[in-house]
């Protein structure tokens, strides 16, 4: 059984990388899910929610089989922190007990340059970096502004959204997203006060789905055909090689 798993982990990249991989998708809209998380002054290790919608567009092609993609992308994300007695050194606590939940909402917006690379036929990676600009309100568990400790400080910021994606194609059109983004700010205050660090970061990581159009000019059945050749011009099976199965290629009967 070992034996046979190593052949397997040693064989299927090979076969992977001998398919045709799916082209390059020009544009593609994506909705994310996402928990998030805070890391800041009161980091604990609760997670949130959030969410994003992004619009990507091809750019040109970037070495021997990746792509570069320009992205642009709004979210939406509630970050949370316990409360503890520490706390009530800087914070005026009245309304909240040790236990509560201070919270964050947040709404970064702005664009990603994004490398994509293909991973067999049906799956690609995209690695991105960018600059954000991101609204953000501290709150107390009554949704109450939290009061200032120090400086009187802003509501926006600066950030540097860094990601990594995983999409495996469900068909021409639709994609199933795996995403996690970190995203350091330029602030020390996202939870309301300044300890002293250089900034504060919450990080997402979510699953979502993308939509690509207009539909790829792919060659699923690898027959030397693209697909919409084989709807409109020869009128075959796009997911079969040989449609009237007679031992003869769709692409060699047309070419007959």
């Amino acid at each position: 059984m070992t034996r046979r798993f190593l052949y397997a982990a040693f064989l299927l990249p090979m076969l992977l990388h001998a398919q045709q991989p799916a082209p390059p998708r020009q544009w593609i809209l994506g909705l994310h899910a996402d928990a998030t998380k805070y890391f800041g002054d009161f980091t604990d290790n609760r997670f949130s929610s959030g969410g994003a919608i992004s619009l990507a567009k091809y750019l040109r092609p970037l070495g021997k089989e990746g792509a570069l993609y320009g992205r642009v992308f709004v979210g939406a994300h509630d970050l949370q922190w316990l409360v503890t007695r520490e706390m009530f050194t800087v914070f005026d606590t009245l309304q909240s007990r040790p236990g509560d939940k201070n919270r964050c909402f947040i709404a970064p917006f702005g664009m990603q340059a994004l490398y994509r690379r293909p991973i067999g036929p049906s799956a690609e990676l995209f690695l991105g970096a960018g600059l954000e600009l991101a609204y953000f309100s501290p709150q107390d568990p009554n949704g109450a502004g939290l009061a200032r400790p120090q400086e009187r400080y802003g509501r926006w910021t600066v950030g540097i959204p860094l990601s990594a994606e995983f999409e495996y194609l469900l068909n021409e059109n639709l994609a199933l997203n795996f995403h996690t983004t970190l995203h350091p700010l330029f602030t020390d205050f996202l939870d309301g006060f300044s300890g002293g660090s250089a900034g504060d970061m919450f990080l997402t990581v979510g699953l979502g789905l993308s939509y690509a159009f207009p539909a790829p000019d792919g060659d699923a059945d690898y027959d030397g055909l693209s697909d919409r050749q084989e709807r409109e011009l020869s009128h075959t099976d796009p997911y079969s090689r040989d449609t009237d199965g007679d031992g003869l290629s769709d692409k060699e009967e047309l070419a007959r």
